[in-house]
């Protein structure tokens, strides 16, 4: 318990640091104004559009009121926070002397660009009080994984070594200091695959009901977080027993039994998103992106096609590379034998999982996911393809290349942290007569990479802009506390053995 508070705090500590305390992405201003209307209004309807977007994120439903397509789980978890806080954001807002970052979509959306705000500041106070909640969240991911490598590898110094690489080496720093619903849907996926291997890990014939209903319920959250979580629920679903261990086995009596406490877990949770969408849209399928067709066309909101480009894009890509944005996953797939054999039915049905979701994904008109840094569709499995590092750690070999190698990529995060994302796309936009979109240019073509480009920008970081730090100050200062923080961490374990799974 001691390790995991210390691994929250100070994860969350390091990502409020690189946080950029305002709403910058459109996903993320309808789903505020969703929370914000459950905050006031207690209505899930949103009146207002996106002044530079038009019909973007909303749908009209079967009661004429138009609602966010997105899931329902994060406007709901925000709106308290939102409530709460208002004294505090209306006092922010009052005093002129404290600087507030601009939210993107609130008063003048070139000015708001620009770091200017224009307009009443409450708007841009309630947005940034209500932007801590991504580094909450994203500390919550890394305390999961920490507890599950505890649970895995059977040593606390492998535990935190893989919980070092998910918190600073992979783009979860920078997506923490976003609004985007995939870091709450992460960390319920992450708490539930805790919970999973917690109940694998007994060793009994009959696995504890009540760990694998936790787990269900917490998959069925992170699936209202983000629909797209759906796609690792097979693959949860024959892990839940530790008596399962290939194909053949999983209709055993206890393997049922362990599926039925999961499923009792997961339909409860799964069933509220399905009584949301017939309410508001009269199909318990209808998320609201396909009500009109020609509006999710317009949108772009996703359709399945042959992957062409996709496939590439999402391994190789400028933009949206996952080796390119999480260059670690490379030393994480080379060591993937260690995991294999510590865990051989894990390992093989975790991998089936991580290819699944990556040619569903490519099959996708929307597989980059806009204007967000790397593969955004891609983040909920990139803890799993980091599962193998911990039992590498655990080995005793490589130990050196290994935090050679974190530390390498944490400069790369640092450096993504750095950079704002959103601006540096429209700045991408103003600055090309072409049409980037074509072909999916801007996410393929390198001229566009943000790797290459972002070092020209101010630093994102709301608390390192204050400070009045340079692009390569503030570098130097995020990369310095993941290292710190990671040594930290490691020196803390010693070698405290833990009781494994294996």
């Amino acid at each position: 318990m001691r390790l995991a508070l210390l691994v929250f705090f100070t994860s969350f500590f390091v990502y409020v640091v690189a946080n950029v305390a305002a709403v910058r992405s459109p996903d993320g201003e309808i789903q505020f104004r969703t929370a914000e209307s459950l905050a006031f209004h207690q209505r899930w309807n949103v009146t207002e559009d996106l002044q530079v977007w038009p019909g973007f994120g909303l749908a009209r439903g079967i009661d004429g009121e138009r609602y966010s397509i997105f899931g329902p789980l994060q406007p709901l978890l925000l709106s308290p926070m939102i409530h709460l806080a208002e004294p505090l954001s209306q006092r922010i807002a009052a005093d002129d002397a404290i600087k507030l970052p601009a939210s993107h979509y609130v008063g003048v959306f070139g000015d708001s660009l620009q770091g200017k705000i224009s307009g009443p500041r409450l708007p841009h106070a309630r947005r940034f009080v209500a932007s801590f909640e991504g580094p909450f969240f994203g500390a919550l991911c890394v305390t999961a994984f920490f507890l599950t490598l505890l649970v895995l590898a059977a040593s606390a110094q492998a535990a935190l070594f893989g919980a070092a690489v998910l918190a600073f080496a992979t783009p979860l720093w920078s997506y923490s200091g976003t609004d985007f619903s995939e870091v709450p849907a992460l960390a319920f996926l992450l708490w539930s695959f805790y919970f999973l291997m917690r109940a694998r890990g007994t060793q009994t014939s009959t696995a504890p009901l009540f760990m694998l209903e936790a787990s269900g319920l917490l998959f069925g959250l992170a699936c209202a977080a983000h629909i797209s979580t759906l796609l690792w629920f097979p693959f949860f679903l024959v892990l839940v027993s530790p008596r399962i261990n290939a194909v053949r086995e999983l209709f055993r009596k206890s393997s049922l039994q362990g599926m039925t406490a999961f499923l009792l877990g997961a339909v409860p949770a799964l069933s509220t998103v399905a009584v949301y969408n017939y309410q508001r849209f009269g199909n318990i399928f209808e998320t609201g992106r396909y009500v009109r067709l020609e509006t999710a066309k317009l949108y772009g909101y996703g359709f399945f096609t042959v992957p062409i480009e996709s496939l590439y894009g999402l391994l190789f890509s400028g933009g949206k590379g996952i080796f390119i944005f999480v260059p670690i996953v490379l030393w994480a797939l080379v060591s993937w034998r260690y995991f294999s054999r510590a865990l051989p039915w894990v390992a093989k049905v975790i991998l089936v999982g991580i290819t699944v979701r990556y040619f569903v994904i490519a099959s996708r008109t929307d597989w980059h996911g806009g204007f967000a840094l790397g593969p955004r569709y891609l983040l909920l499995v990139v803890p799993f393809l980091l599962l193998p590092l911990a039992f590498v750690w655990q080995s005793g070999r490589f130990r050196t290349l290994s935090f050679g190698i974190l530390g390498l990529c944490m400069l790369e995060q640092a450096y993504f942290c750095c950079g704002e994302i959103f601006s540096f796309y429209h700045a991408q936009l103003a600055s090309n007569g072409l049409d980037v979109f074509s072909d999916d240019r801007l996410y393929l073509d390198w001229t566009f990479s943000p790797l290459l480009g972002l070092w020209r920008l101010t630093p994102a970081p709301f608390l390192l802009q204050v400070a009045g730090l340079g692009f390569g100050q503030a570098l130097t200062l995020l990369w310095l506390l993941a290292v710190l923080c990671s040594l930290g961490w490691l020196k803390m374990a010693g070698n405290v053995p833990v009781k494994s799974m294996g």
